[in-house]
């Protein structure tokens, strides 16, 4: 088990060791490095102690340290929540607002000294109490002292090794290295910075910022290579400063709702109902232009790319792609999806979206924000375009997704953060959820035999080959006048069922089930025929035998 937790200034957890005893104000964050990792923390009234993976290591009684206080007590528990973000705007706030507030974790450029076995990543952690820099490589967190962000929904970006924030109210500039904070605008050394804005992107060696408070559709450049200057109207013209109401430039008459580049030679504006794009430098002739209004994109992350720098994003008709160098978006994914996406409630789910290059997948997650219905995860195949979708258990939120690099296949994944202060990685090779059972199931509709729905048909004998190292299988087989019907029947309607176990063929299965509609229901508990093992189940092949009978009356 390997992670850094820290209560801000005071208590810091490294591989399982409390390496900080005392105790100070603020809220938690965690920084997840390479394993599954979850932090728990329970007070009895006597003893507050702390559970990382439901093992307990470490314990202590409040009344023995100096300086506590009943308020730092209220403050630990319950940790509901983490937030993480890939540096774009959270601007569908969930309802239940966690004790780590709006957690933002953003990651820096990589720091001198990197190997082939030792992959650092600075990370910059935001809350609305605390900021601090973690370093993966070595699994260390550093707080940093200074001037912290305000409101709940921050976004930063890095530049030249510093990481440059904004929450719509304040902004500041956090240096890495000297583990301090400042305000952005004090730092300016020539004209104003922008106040109030929303969202921050570094592109082509410039600043930008959109969204403020006042008005949604504006957006600024700073001057090339230096976020300090922000006159409009010094020399050399070539590299100065630009705002986005300069009419020679362009300012979209669309609320803008995220902002980020696209193909190196772009920054892409997303915006309610449209998306336009910024095409090179606007001190080059560069100007904004809209390239779509069929659709806009519906949230800061409702966006990823693809490791061939494709873009996918959620729409106001669904699911859709740009390919790179392209800005005809055009739907993708199976109509059913985009029909489920198009009909999406945006003000009552929370949008967010990752590329997963292990798999090639797409993973759209939706989160509601009423913090009591289970989120859902819908996950495209960008081979093929099937896709399937996946609850995630309510305290697994997510309300955040990053992607983290590492030397391991594994470790090149997506971390995820949940409503129960859990960090969790995505395991193909996981028996287990944290040592819960993962129950799993799947659905074959049995299709019409060519009748147009006219005959009724009795399913005589069932043939089962299961895959060598799989499990135990329950099946159950169902019948009904329609498919619909058989669509909606669930455990306890069907007309048969049965349990295998082992492997390779196995004896066939005799039955008299008549319907115009057939279904099969595969499913496994997620434990072997013991009850204790975890189990892994696979099917090679599974034959059925049906025979038409008499015309549907």
């Amino acid at each position: 088990m390997r992670f850094i937790a820290g209560l801000p200034g005071s208590v810091s957890i490294v591989n399982g060791t409390m390496v900080n005893h005392s105790v100070g104000s603020g809220q938690w964050t965690i920084i997840p490095y390479h394993q599954q990792t979850g932090l728990r923390i329970t007070d009895d009234g006597t003893n507050i102690r702390f559970y990382a993976n439901g093992m307990l290591i470490y314990s202590f009684t409040p009344a023995s340290l100096p300086g506590w206080t009943t308020a730092i007590g209220d403050g630990l528990a319950p940790h509901n929540g983490v937030g993480f973000t890939n540096g774009h705007r959270d601007g569908n706030t969930p309802s239940n607002a966690s004790a780590f507030g709006s957690v933002l974790v953003v990651q820096g450029e990589t720091p001198p000294s990197l190997t082939a076995s030792n992959i650092k990543n600075r990370l910059a952690i935001y809350s609305p109490a605390s900021i601090h820099i973690g370093n993966t490589a070595d699994l260390t967190i550093a707080s940093v002292s200074g001037v912290n962000l305000r409101q709940p929904r921050p976004q930063s970006a890095s530049f030249n090794r510093k990481f440059y924030a904004v929450d719509g109210e304040r902004d500041i500039i956090v240096d890495p290295n000297a583990l301090t904070s400042s305000p952005w605008s004090d730092a300016v050394t020539d004209g104003i910075l922008p106040a109030d804005c929303q969202l921050i992107s570094f592109f082509r060696g410039a600043a930008y910022l959109a969204a403020t408070n006042s008005d949604p559709t504006i957006w600024y450049k700073s001057r090339t290579l230096d976020p300090l200057d922000w006159d409009y109207a010094a020399d050399p013209q070539v590299s100065t400063a630009v705002a986005g109401n300069n009419g020679s430039v362009g300012q979209p008459a669309d609320a803008i709702t995220a902002i980020f580049g696209f193909a190196d030679d772009y920054l892409v504006f997303g915006m309610a109902r449209s998306v336009g794009v910024l095409e090179g430098d606007p001190n080059y002739g560069g100007q904004f232009q809209i390239k779509t209004r069929e659709t806009g994109i519906v949230g800061p992350r409702a966006f990823c790319f693809d490791d061939r720098g494709n873009l996918y994003f959620v729409g106001a008709g669904g699911l859709y792609l740009m390919l790179r160098g392209s800005f005809d978006p055009s739907p993708v994914g199976p109509r059913k999806l985009r029909r489920q996406l198009e009909e999406l409630d945006l003000g009552a789910n929370f949008v967010q979206m990752e590329f997963r290059a292990s798999d090639r997948t797409v993973r759209i997650y939706l989160t509601p924000t009423n913090a009591t219905t289970p989120a859902t995860c819908f996950v495209l195949d960008t081979r093929t375009e099937g896709y399937f979708s996946d609850q995630i258990p309510l305290a697994h939120g997510p309300w955040s997704i990053e992607q983290i690099n590492g030397v391991l296949d594994l470790d090149r994944n997506l971390i995820i953060g949940g409503s129960d202060g859990f960090i969790r990685r995505p395991n193909d090779d996981a028996l287990t959820d944290d040592g819960v059972a993962i129950p799993s199931h799947v659905e074959i509709p049995i299709p019409d035999l060519g009748s147009g729905g006219l005959l009724e048909y009795i399913v005589q004998e069932l043939q089962f080959v299961l895959a060598e190292g799989g499990g135990r299988i329950t099946w159950r087989w169902f019948t009904a006048p329609s498919p619909e019907q058989v669509r909606l029947q669930t455990v306890g309607q069907e007309q048969a069922s049965g349990v295998l176990d082992g492997t390779g063929f196995k004896p066939p299965i005799g039955l008299r089930a008549t319907g115009a509609a057939h279904k099969l229901r595969l499913e496994a508990t997620g434990f072997a025929a013991d009850g204790t093992t975890p189990n892994r189940w696979a099917l090679e092949r599974v034959t059925a035998m049906l025979a038409a009978t008499t015309r549907r009356r």
